[in-house]
C-alpha cells in the first residue's frame, strides 16, 4: 500500500500493452478484479461484460507496480459514423474502463496511465473517442482531450 502523498516516478512502473487475444485468464481475472473494486458487480458479471463487449483485436494498457496491477484501460477498435459537416464511417479507438487501484490514487498513476495510453493511440494512427461524466472533461483536457457533441457520434 503507498504512503500517503506518495508520487511515484515512471521507471517504477511496468507499462504493458495486449490485444484481447493476447490476454492470459490471470490477465483477465485481474482486470475483471480491479474493475469489481470500482463497479461492484461482482467478479463473474465483470467477466460477463468482457466476454461480451470486448474484442479479440481490442487494446489492454496495464500498468504494474512492484509485479501488481495498479491501473488499466481498455481501448476498444471500433467503427463510428461521425456527422459534423458531412456523415462518414471511421475506424476509432473507443477510450473505455480507465480505472486506477483506489489505494494508489493520488499517487500520479493515473497520469502515466493517461501518457500512456495517448501514446498507444498515437502509435495506432488513429483517433480515440472518450465518453465521461461532465466532472473529468477537465481532468481529460489536462491531455489533450477535446469535447465533441455526443449527438455527432454513434457506433
Amino acid at each position: 500500500m503507498p504512503e500517503e502523498n506518495l508520487l511515484i516516478k515512471d521507471e517504477e512502473i511496468e507499462k504493458v500493452t495486449f490485444t484481447t487475444k493476447d490476454l492470459d485468464s490471470e490477465k483477465i481475472k485481474q482486470i475483471c478484479d480491479l474493475k469489481d473494486s470500482h463497479w461492484n458487480f461482482g467478479h463473474a458479471q465483470q467477466l460477463e461484460w468482457f466476454k461480451k463487449n470486448i474484442q479479440e483485436n481490442d487494446i489492454h494498457n496495464l500498468l504494474y507496480l512492484r509485479n501488481s496491477l495498479v491501473s488499466y484501460t481498455a481501448l476498444r477498435k471500433r467503427i463510428c459514423k461521425i456527422s459534423y459537416n458531412e456523415t462518414f464511417d471511421s475506424n476509432c479507438l473507443l477510450f473505455d474502463t480507465c480505472i486506477v487501484r483506489k489505494d494508489f490514487r493520488s499517487t500520479g498513476i493515473g497520469n502515466h496511465l493517461m501518457h500512456f495510453n495517448c501514446k498507444i493511440i498515437l502509435q495506432q494512427k488513429t483517433f480515440s473517442i472518450l465518453i465521461c461524466k461532465d466532472n473529468l472533461l477537465g481532468y481529460y483536457k489536462n491531455f489533450g482531450w477535446n469535447r465533441l457533441e455526443n449527438e455527432k457520434i454513434t457506433f
